[in-house]
């Protein structure tokens, strides 16, 4: 019964109000609810405010005033109001401890990671060749890699992260001192003579040596520059050696670093080994 009378009021106004058409009805029962915010209800309400007056309960032209934000109280001629403020910028995840390197399958972590980022990277030090291990023979933190070896010597240089880099140079000439390049030479105008050594540093080794890492990083030359033939590519070079390195040119390579390139001392030794 009570439907029926609904019916016949409906049917009632549509007599008294014939302009008023089915479609405006169906608006007429759109309500706040219906909208997930004050902008997205203004949004509608101001394409159609007539259709959608129910919207605007208290005629301000703001419709749906109690919805959630966003919100959009913009009357014809005024700016949009405030914005509840931004969630914050969610927090960079933290970088893991050791970064892993598919190229040699092994990972590189905490201070040796440290040292390698900031003193000269993977043109100087290659991929790593291990992971950290101790040393049985010096019962020290070690980490081999294509062009050096790494050693951790707790409190001796905290300002390089108490890494020290192996004597690789030294150790892979032990059996050549008494080649002619290894031999002491005399000073050379021009060139940065070392007496501890007995070897003279020149041109471009001397500016890729200065630039790129110096003392702590090659150590002196323990040999004059002189013609060798690289063991990974059979191609011969001019060479110098130094107590941690190898220097090579190869003429055209890489202008940016002097055409230097050094050697990958790290991988023969501990294939020797």
């Amino acid at each position: 019964m009570r439907r029926l009378l609904v019916m016949v009021l409906i049917i009632g106004v549509m007599v008294l109000a014939p302009g008023v058409g089915a479609q405006q009805f169906d608006l007429l029962r759109v309500t706040c609810s219906d909208f997930p915010s004050q902008a997205a209800a203004q949004a509608a309400y101001r394409a159609d405010p007539i259709g959608l007056s129910n919207l605007d309960r208290d005629k301000d032209g703001i419709a749906c005033e109690s919805n959630p934000g966003p919100y959009d109280y913009r009357r014809p001629g005024e700016a949009p109001a405030p914005q509840p403020p931004a969630p914050p910028a969610p927090k960079p995840e933290p970088e893991p401890h050791c970064t892993f390197y598919a190229e040699t399958g092994h990972s590189l972590c905490g201070g040796f990671r440290a040292y390698w980022r900031q003193f000269g990277g993977l043109a100087v030090y290659g991929f790593p060749i291990t992971d950290e291990f101790v040393d049985p023979a010096t019962g020290r933190v070690t980490q081999w890699f294509e062009r050096a070896r790494f050693e951790w010597h707790p409190g001796t240089w905290p300002e390089r992260f108490d890494v020290q880099l192996g004597l690789l140079g030294n150790e892979l000439t032990v059996d050549r001192r008494g080649e002619e390049p290894f031999a002491p030479a005399q000073a050379i105008e021009g060139c940065i003579y070392f007496e501890a050594t007995g070897h003279n540093l020149c041109g471009g080794f001397r500016a890729y040596w200065e630039q790129f890492g110096g003392l702590a990083v090659y150590g002196m030359p323990i040999s004059e520059e002189f013609r060798e033939v690289n063991p990974d590519t059979g191609v011969e070079y001019t060479v110098q050696y130094f107590e941690r390195q190898r220097f090579e040119w190869h003429p055209g390579e890489w202008p940016e670093r002097y055409d230097v390139m050094l050697g990958r001392l790290g991988a023969e030794l501990f294939i020797a080994e």
